[in-house]
């Protein structure tokens, strides 16, 4: 970091670069190289597959968390192994907030329409179906937005100190938590 503070481009202009070729050389060789397979060479009668389009935001979120745990890392091989864990604890937590959220807002459906016809029932279930995704969008975006704005304070800090770390988990697990419950919140 003294380094790089040296040379005459901005901070804010050095992480900008680093960060917009990460991202986007993962998402050229994550998501438009399989596009690319899938088109000259398709499977067996299988169109080309609806999943690619999630990995998008896949690729893009394990991108910007690797950012943030390689800002946190004095070399390349600890932050390699550093961040195996620490997407898997991710993608864990992610699930199960997500999933507790979803049963709640099915229970507060089923309790709410008890007089109501199955029909309306199914309706309002679908509607919290669609809110969930956009919410897990909403998501999504907030932690990569989170992730990229923690990852430079830190790249612009040379000492990483615990308390620092610890703020920065605790506001990224309470944005996540709050983007997967707006469903549940805003269902009334």
């Amino acid at each position: 970091m003294p380094s790089q503070l040296l040379l005459p481009i901005a901070a804010w202009k050095q992480w900008t670069i680093k960060a917009a070729t990460t991202v986007v050389l993962a998402v050229l060789l994550g998501v438009a190289l399989p596009y690319a397979l899938y088109a000259v060479i398709p499977p067996h009668d299988e169109p080309l597959p609806l999943r690619l389009w999630r990995d998008l935001l896949t690729v893009s979120l394990l991108t910007t968390l690797s950012l943030y745990v390689s800002s946190l890392c004095g070399s390349a091989v600890r932050a390699m192994v550093t961040s195996i864990p620490i997407a898997v604890g991710a993608a864990l937590y992610a699930a199960a907030t997500a999933g507790l959220v979803t049963d709640i807002g099915y229970r507060a459906i089923r309790a709410a329409t008890v007089s109501e016809t199955d029909r309306v029932r199914r309706l309002q279930v679908m509607a919290m179906q669609v809110r969930s995704e956009y919410a897990m969008l909403l998501c999504a975006g907030v932690a990569m937005a989170l992730l990229l704005l923690f990852a430079f304070a830190n790249h612009r800090r040379g000492e990483h100190r615990p308390s620092f770390v610890v703020i920065q988990a605790t506001a990224l697990i309470a944005a996540v938590t709050l983007c997967l419950a707006l469903p549940v919140l805003a269902w009334r």
